[in-house]
């Protein structure tokens, strides 16, 4: 039996892999390339990524140089579980109106669970909060965002944004010109 929590972090755990590989295909790719070859591990990617765009700019479009540097951001706030910035990330204007019908309660206590629960299912209100109206900012927040983000299915949507950078950058490595 799998709990939604089992389910969240097997989705988060594809989408960190691929934020993974992103970053791993950036370093590899920057290896090839004068301009970077020779730079530190520890550059930024956001600075190697814009110089792997500089060095290809006559074969990207500007779209793949877009997505290349969403998907770096969007990388670094899957990682560090900063999902509320990686929604942003996936949905600038806010257009999609993402949520996962996770809710927020303060007060809860073994002894009056139970009691909150039957006021929430009768409709009542009992002070809970939409998460998706919430910021991921406090190490208490990890877990209300991580059932959130996978409720509105951001971690499939990070994971597509993602291997679509992967596929940009292989097709670059290909022609290394």
């Amino acid at each position: 039996m799998s709990f939604p929590r089992d389910i969240a972090e097997q989705n988060f755990t594809q989408a960190a892999a691929d934020a993974a590989l992103f970053e791993l295909r950036v370093r590899l790719l920057a290896g090839a390339v004068p301009s970077t070859a020779d730079r530190s591990i520890d550059t930024a990617l956001a600075e190697v990524i814009s110089a792997i765009i500089a060095h290809f700019q006559a074969k990207l479009s500007e779209t793949d140089a877009q997505l290349l540097r969403g998907a770096a951001r969007l990388r670094n706030k899957v990682l560090h579980c900063e999902f509320s910035s990686a929604r942003h990330r996936l949905d600038p204007e806010g257009t999609l109106n993402r949520s996962g019908g996770v809710m927020k309660i303060s007060g809860v206590t073994p002894d009056n669970v139970l009691s909150i629960l039957d006021q929430i299912n009768a409709g009542g209100d009992v002070g809970q909060q939409p998460v998706a109206g919430t910021r991921t900012k406090k190490h208490k927040d990890v877990f209300g965002w991580l059932l959130e983000a996978q409720g509105a299915g951001e971690f499939t949507a990070a994971s597509h944004v993602l291997r679509e950078a992967v596929t940009v950058l292989g097709e670059l490595s290909v022609d290394k010109s």
